[in-house]
């Protein structure tokens, strides 16, 4: 079985490349974009098992994000981080299909164990 390929999404690139050297150090395969229309794109031609984003981005938010890879692949599951963490995001979260939303800092044994959990490597999500 391969690795677990994630693409994550946020326009802080500190954040980015901490979060992305952590997951790699944790035997997943990482792809990173800064912008949500950019994270789209890639989706389109790319293989992944799991998106991340970051809820407060410009251009296109996270739930805006989630929702245009939702339509290319339904079953591809996408998590939230974001600092902004209220019940009623988790709520427009879970409208548009995220299934988890989890605060900044993130706890990385939480968020690997969420990857594990919702990856579904028998169902690859290929590119559109």
């Amino acid at each position: 079985m391969g690795r677990i390929n994630v693409l994550i999404v946020d326009d802080d690139v500190n954040f980015l490349y901490v979060l992305g050297l952590l997951l790699e150090s944790k035997g997943l395969e990482v792809t990173s974009a800064s912008r949500g229309a950019e994270a789209v794109d890639i989706v389109r031609k790319t293989t992944f098992d799991m998106v991340i984003t970051d809820f407060s981005m410009p251009g296109m938010n996270g739930l805006e994000l989630a929702a245009a890879v939702k339509e290319l692949h339904p079953d591809l599951p996408v998590m939230m981080v974001t600092c902004e963490v209220t019940s009623y995001l988790i709520e427009m979260a879970t409208d548009v299909g995220i299934c988890r939303v989890l605060d900044k800092p993130v706890n990385v044994g939480r968020l690997l164990a969420d990857i594990r959990h919702f990856s579904r490597r028998k169902g690859r999500h290929t590119p559109a």
